[in-house]
């Protein structure tokens, strides 16, 4: 038979070892540690002067002196330096750094957190999508949102190109109206009101169709190739550049795009205001100096005919 209390004894003598070394182990693992972490404090270049204090509760004291939300470097001044003074020259050089770019900005700006703030321009982007400086768990998108994707950016600026060449194509046609309404007038006609004009045998419910092919029509057959005047959409009495007609049919193409109706193709010769924006700017071409030797598309009510002496 097999002795009881000798197996007890073994049992428990191998319960010892087990608890021994498992001690050995942690007592070990505790000391590694312990010596890394004195290496990692030796590394590090940036010392905090708040002791255990969180990044949270720094902010709201230096929110509640200020009395709105502190910057990032505000936070960082106020966590790595206290009454001017820093633990080592790491952080007083980046809190000079900072400062000195704040000096830069323009009079009045506000250093808003953000990507492009002046603790970013110092310090370097956010990684991992944190926002530093705000503590554990708060991510850059739960403080100044989420940055959209460059095609977000692309699709929102097609957009607004869609929205301001309508806009443009507004303006001109309340301009032409304007300009018809002076053209097909007595001297003073324009003093009248619209319930008056039927006295000149002018209708007031002219559209825009109506309008441009009165004007195109002063440019048909042979003033088609002879040249012209480009007026200024936005003073019509004024000539921004000189050129030749060379198209009228409303579904020939400029920069991709039909020019349609009561508009036409014009190759400008000379550019007379050169900063003169496009009516449709397309590719490279913005403004009249830009299109010279080029075609442009140009609205009709907008462009006279050269008269020879």
């Amino acid at each position: 038979m097999v002795d009881l209390a000798t197996t007890v004894e073994t049992v428990l003598a191998a319960r010892v070892a087990t608890a021994a070394v498992s001690a050995l182990v942690v007592r070990a693992a505790t000391a590694m540690l312990s010596e890394k972490n004195k290496d990692n404090q030796q590394e590090k270049k940036l010392v905090q002067v708040t002791g255990k204090k969180s990044y949270a509760r720094v902010r709201e004291d230096l929110k509640a002196s200020l009395g709105r939300d502190p910057s990032r470097m505000e936070m960082f001044e106020s966590c790595f330096s206290k009454g001017g003074t820093t633990k080592n020259a790491e952080a007083s050089n980046a809190i000079a750094q900072m400062k000195q770019i704040k000096s830069n900005l323009p009079e009045g700006s506000n250093d808003k957190p953000g990507p492009d703030d002046v603790f970013s321009k110092v310090m370097g982007k956010d990684r991992n999508g944190d926002a530093v400086m705000y503590g554990l768990g708060v991510r850059a998108s739960d403080v100044w949102g989420v940055l959209p994707i460059r095609s977000a950016c692309h699709r929102e600026n097609i957009q607004l190109k869609a929205q301001c060449e309508e806009l443009t194509s507004k303006v001109v046609q309340l301009r032409a109206q304007a300009k018809m309404n002076e053209s097909m007038r007595p001297h003073h006609i324009a003093l009248l009101q619209p319930m008056d004009l039927h006295v000149y045998g002018i209708r007031h419910d002219y559209t825009w169709n109506t309008m441009a092919d009165s004007f195109c029509f002063n440019l048909q057959g042979d003033r088609v190739g002879n040249e012209v005047f480009l007026e200024s959409i936005l003073n019509p009495t004024e000539i921004v550049a000189k050129g030749w007609v060379k198209i009228l049919d409303p579904n020939e193409l400029v920069g991709g795009k039909e020019i349609g109706k009561g508009w036409c193709e014009v190759n400008v010769q000379v550019a007379i205001k050169r900063d003169e924006m496009l009516v449709r700017p397309y590719g490279l071409f913005s403004t009249i100096e830009d299109c010279i030797g080029a075609t442009i598309a140009w609205p009709c009510p907008f462009i006279s005919v050269v008269r020879e002496d």
